[in-house]
């Protein structure tokens, strides 16, 4: 199996970069560990060479982002496992926040839970007017907040 990126950058003659997100053998999009560490990786390089604007988008047709792997959810964490993937997932969306540039994320179908964090975390948001848009944080029917920073960076902003 090839060590892929779901991640794929490329500047344009503005020296805009479009960051386009493709799960290698998925039909969604989803925040997986491996992905969030690439982008964490992409995140340090923009801030270091900081291009004029970074736009998110999908490359999928039927959605932005999923949310979360839940097929790397299981029975056997412990809380400190969850404690560092929720913190390291806050430290992404603070980057993304953080960058020194604009920064839009262009939405087309669902976009939920982890997906519609990252989307918050930019300081535009697109979508794409169809029947098919779905934007929300599921985990809330499951007792549990957005864990990177979405519930209170979604009050901020609509407040």
């Amino acid at each position: 199996m090839k060590n892929e990126s779901a991640w794929h950058s490329k500047i344009d003659n503005n020296k805009i970069c479009w960051l386009t997100f493709d799960t290698p053998n998925k039909s969604a999009n989803v925040l997986s560990e491996k992905v969030l560490i690439d982008l964490d990786k992409i995140l340090d390089g923009l801030h270091l060479n900081t291009p004029k604007g970074l736009v998110f988008k999908s490359s999928k047709k039927t959605g932005f982002i999923l949310g979360a792997d839940i097929n790397e959810f299981t029975n056997n964490h412990k809380f400190d496992d969850i404690y560092k993937a929720t913190i390291f997932g806050q430290s992404i969306m603070n980057k993304i926040e953080n960058l020194s540039c604009p920064t839009i994320s262009l939405l087309n179908g669902f976009t939920l839970g982890g997906g519609l964090e990252l989307a918050i975390s930019c300081d535009y948001i697109i979508s794409a007017n169809t029947d098919k848009r779905c934007i929300g944080f599921p985990e809330v029917k499951l007792g549990l907040l957005p864990g990177f920073g979405g519930y209170v960076r979604g009050i901020e902003k609509m407040g």
